[in-house]
């Protein structure tokens, strides 16, 4: 029996969604697989810890068995799963957000790729629902041909969707605290070491988008984390991570400005597309990235064909 050890971190995730997670671990057990959850509290005072310790005495079986662990102060995403990956007692891991879930069979379909292709890392397409709502978006990714030339430029792997190779990813060091961008800076790390990258192009991993979610309250220093890591992986740049030229103390109200910039950039179209991206020197970069990373896609699916 093959074991896979699930990394999941709650902070501040309702109890209904944190239940939602893990009983979609749970439905992915097999006579073949057997799943250990590790879930990382990252919040001293979360108030659904006695539900999270009373659910892991009620289920625990043979194939399935839930691993929690409390950080005494608030450590963040990447060292609460580095804390994950150092306890796991599987070498095969994969991802899970707690405000996500997996849809049938993704471990047993990602698995059975990661041993036919020898590969160190499979990501999956993703179903995206956004509160108000009703019908999910589907969220492609892109084949792991566009790992060498298109993921410097752009991340298209959901990092919630992903199943690893643990000494793979723990050769390459890990996670570094690069919030919001430290799993992008891992996968272009696993990329720069020629790793193996696999990709299965089928919504396995659902995901659902808060409206206090970084994805969408922090834009700006999402856009500005992703060009960081890009430099530093471009210049072969290693260890200690000097993020002192990210701006972080800019005011609330600029903050907000600078998101409801770029939101209405991306809803915009035509000429007041061009004109929002012109008028805004960050703006205007981030389209000029956007652009290249679409003709790169181009170029690649011409080839394909």
């Amino acid at each position: 029996m093959i074991k896979v050890s699930v990394l999941t971190t709650v902070y501040n995730e309702t109890w209904m969604q944190v239940l939602r997670a893990i009983n979609s671990v749970e439905k992915q057990v097999t006579e073949e697989l057997s799943i250990e959850h590790i879930i990382v509290v990252d919040n001293p005072s979360y108030k659904y810890r006695d539900n999270l310790y009373s659910l892991r005495d009620q289920i625990a079986s043979h194939n399935f068995k839930i691993m929690i662990i409390e950080n005494s102060t608030n450590k963040g995403l990447a060292n609460s799963l580095n804390i994950a990956i150092d306890v796991s007692t599987s070498d095969i891991l994969a991802r899970l957000d707690a405000d996500d879930w997996m849809n049938n069979n993704r471990l047993s379909q990602q698995l059975t790729v990661l041993q036919l292709k020898h590969a160190d890392i499979v990501y999956t397409d993703t179903l995206l629902f956004i509160q108000g709502v009703k019908q999910p978006k589907y969220i492609p990714s892109l084949d792991s041909g566009l790992v060498k030339k298109g993921l410097p430029i752009s991340n298209f792997i959901s990092h919630s969707s992903v199943m690893f190779w643990k000494p793979a990813i723990t050769e390459v060091g890990m996670y570094r605290q690069l919030e919001p961008a430290e799993d992008y800076d891992l996968w272009l790390r696993l990329r720069n070491q020629n790793r193996i990258f696999a990709y299965i192009d089928k919504p396995l991993t659902s995901r659902e988008v808060r409206s206090d979610s970084i994805s969408n309250s922090n834009l700006y220093y999402q856009i500005m984390m992703a060009r960081f890591v890009r430099r530093i992986n471009r210049t072969g740049q290693v260890g200690q991570t000097d993020i002192s030229d990210i701006p972080k103390n800019l005011s609330t109200e600029k903050l907000h400005k600078i998101n409801r910039k770029i939101k209405k950039f991306r809803s915009a179209k035509g000429i007041n597309k061009a004109l929002l991206g012109i008028l805004s020197g960050f703006i205007f970069r981030t389209t000029l990235n956007d652009v290249y990373f679409r003709i790169v896609v181009f170029l690649y699916e011409v080839k394909q064909k």
